[in-house]
């Protein structure tokens, strides 16, 4: 059958409405795409010194494999046990790319290459897992969800994951220095949600967090709907708001640690709000934290020069100096 002309016209409307949606959301990663080949083209994209690989391992807690990338510096001889390497682990947010969001957009190793090379920082790894949860475009908000139905699905149980295997493994895979001022983790968005929220809970694990425009009090909306289970408790979103549980019962074992938390000028009020609200409690309570506002919005661009920033801040507060060795001799654990 043949559509009537107002049909026709009504359906011209929707898909350029749905199409105008697409360029919107997608605009930015156009952009960067044709950035990426114009530094590759001109020879302007920094050239990694150090190694970049992929591997797979299953885990206990997701009771699934989970890819994951590793950097490592220029000069790491994983037969050479008596140097230690700190670590980084990076988190992504959603809806993203995965693990190669801070890959591809967020260029991670090569910024971070560069400042080993020019000696801002001393040698780390950093890690980039794939923290692909069973909300909807693969949310997981780096919570092990709780609901009886959605908390028995493979999958679902992303922060045991993060805090728990992910160290194991990279631990057992790589010349790392476990001292957990020494570990840090961080993310973008909701990694950085879930970097915070992480570092707070595990700080025997990870002794510093970045957050680069993360938000600080769970929100069950949206894509995270299913990680929640629709009707979680007002209990069970407390356990997971970093904005409010630190108010509670404030852990002496934070003042050990070091919280990096950045945000663009031109950010929603939410995360310029809530930073400042968990800036100004942990400060209360002694915990060393530097707050930073940048110029720039929710977007790589910012996120790549604030990463930039962070690790050097937390390399000055955290490890020794670039030109020296931590050791099996001289790591305090030892």
């Amino acid at each position: 059958m043949k559509q009537s002309s107002p049909l026709k016209a009504a359906s011209f409307v929707v898909a350029l409405v749905a199409l105008s949606v697409i360029l919107f959301f997608n605009v930015d990663y156009v952009r960067q795409n044709v950035e990426i080949f114009l530094l590759k083209a001109t020879g302007r994209m920094w050239t990694l010194r150090g190694g970049l690989k992929t591997h797979t391992f299953y885990s206990e807690s997701l009771r699934q494999n989970r890819r994951v990338f590793v950097y490592t510096p220029p000069g790491y001889n994983p037969a050479n046990t008596t140097r230690m390497y700190p670590t980084l682990y990076l988190l992504h947010g959603y809806p993203d790319f995965g693990d190669m969001g801070w890959i591809k957009y967020g260029r991670a190793p090569q910024e971070i290459d560069e400042l080993i090379v020019q000696k801002k920082i001393p040698p780390i790894i950093v890690v980039f897992p794939n923290a692909q949860g069973i909300g909807e475009f693969g949310d997981s908000e780096y919570i092990n969800a709780t609901n009886p139905v959605t908390a028995s699905r493979p999958g679902s149980q992303m922060l045991d994951f993060i805090s728990e295997d992910l160290p194991h493994w990279v631990d057992a895979k790589y010349v790392t220095d476990g001292e957990p001022r020494h570990r840090w983790i961080g993310g973008v968005s909701t990694g950085a949600y879930g970097a915070v929220n992480i570092a707070l809970q595990h700080p025997l694990q990870f002794g510093a967090a970045i957050s680069l425009s993360g938000y600080y009090s769970a929100d069950p909306s949206g894509y995270a709907r299913p990680v929640w289970g629709y009707h979680p408790t007002a209990g069970q979103l407390l356990q997971q708001s970093p904005a409010k549980y630190v108010n509670l019962q404030p852990d002496p074992q934070w003042r050990k640690s070091y919280f990096y938390i950045g945000y663009g000028t031109r950010e929603r009020d939410v995360y310029r709000n809530e930073a400042d609200e968990l800036v100004a409690s942990l400060t209360k309570y002694g915990v060393p934290c530097t707050l930073r506002a940048h110029p720039g919005k929710h977007s790589w661009d910012q996120w790549r020069r604030e990463l930039v920033d962070a690790v050097q801040v937390l390399a000055d507060h955290t490890l020794p100096p670039a030109d020296s060795v931590v050791t099996a001799s001289n790591d305090p654990k030892h």
